[in-house]
């Protein structure tokens, strides 16, 4: 099959795929201080703690909630929010409704249009790692931007260097050895004038992680996407709505190395928790 056909009919198969929930569970058997490790050693949960107090409301949506580890995460230390996530996989949805019964976790079925009629708009939006999959990541994001009432925090992925490669057969990755999805890796700049061009955006702080992005993970990326000099990074982004004292919104940078750290011991226990959860399943 031709890598174009594969792309057609793939872009969204991937999330349907019973694989999608089982790779994202990986957190569920954990004890609750490694997730909030995971969460807080991050830059995007690293800028949820630096910015709370200045978070207006108290609902939280989060769009990609995957199998809902980050309600685990929310209810036992940010119990303020009231959370709702939301998916397109079925899978994910099912598994995280089975996990946690108290939690609001809805599928979607036709994008984020649908949110505001049933759920309405929440004062701050929570989305990892779905801008970048996105085959117009910018209209994504402005959809993000304009749901939200206070506050947008974002992971995606960006390039100090060059222009947006918006072409999935230049820019894609594969997943669970069967589809192929966009990867699409923004110009820095270009998003930061993206962002400011909404006109409630009164702040946005920048936290990159720079790392070689071409290659890694099964990414099928532009040549340039695999040199130092390109100044690739996971980054994520607070935005924060608001009147703007100065005519455009202040941009920010708290970049910094988002990796958690774990000890000897916190391995040990991942480990032993993951070859336990490995032997209960048939």
């Amino acid at each position: 099959m031709a890598l174009k056909s594969m792309h057609t009919v793939s872009e969204t198969a991937a999330w349907q795929d019973q694989m999608h929930a089982d790779v994202f569970d990986y957190l569920h058997k954990m004890p609750l201080y490694i997730v909030r490790k995971h969460y807080e050693n991050f830059n995007e949960g690293r800028l949820l703690k630096k910015f709370e107090d200045e978070i207006h409301g108290d609902l939280f949506f989060e769009i990609g909630c995957a199998t809902g580890e980050l309600y685990r995460y929310l209810s036992h230390f940010y119990s303020r929010f009231r959370y709702v996530g939301f998916d397109i996989s079925a899978p994910a949805v099912t598994r995280a409704k089975i996990k946690y019964p108290k939690g609001r976790f809805h599928l979607l079925s036709s994008g984020i249009d649908e949110i505001v009629s049933e759920f309405g708009r929440p004062d701050v939006l929570w989305c990892r790692d779905v801008v970048m999959h996105q085959d117009n990541p910018y209209r994504f994001l402005d959809q993000l931007i304009s749901l939200s009432r206070d506050s947008v925090i974002l992971r995606l992925r960006t390039r100090d260097v060059g222009d947006t490669v918006f072409d999935s057969e230049m820019s894609c990755q594969l997943h669970w050895d069967k589809y192929w999805v966009p990867y699409i890796v923004l110009n820095t700049d270009e998003l930061i004038q993206k962002i400011r061009a909404h006109g409630d955006v009164k702040k946005i702080v920048l936290s990159r992680h720079y790392e070689v992005l071409g290659g890694h993970n099964y990414r099928f990326l532009p040549k340039e996407l695999y040199f130092k000099n390109t100044g690739t990074a996971e980054t994520a982004v607070f935005i924060q709505k608001g009147r703007r004292t100065g005519g455009t919104a202040e941009v920010f940078f708290l970049d910094q190395p988002d990796r958690p750290r774990y000890s000897l011991l916190d391995h040990l226990i991942r480990r032993g928790f993951s070859l336990l959860k490995a032997r209960k399943q048939p």
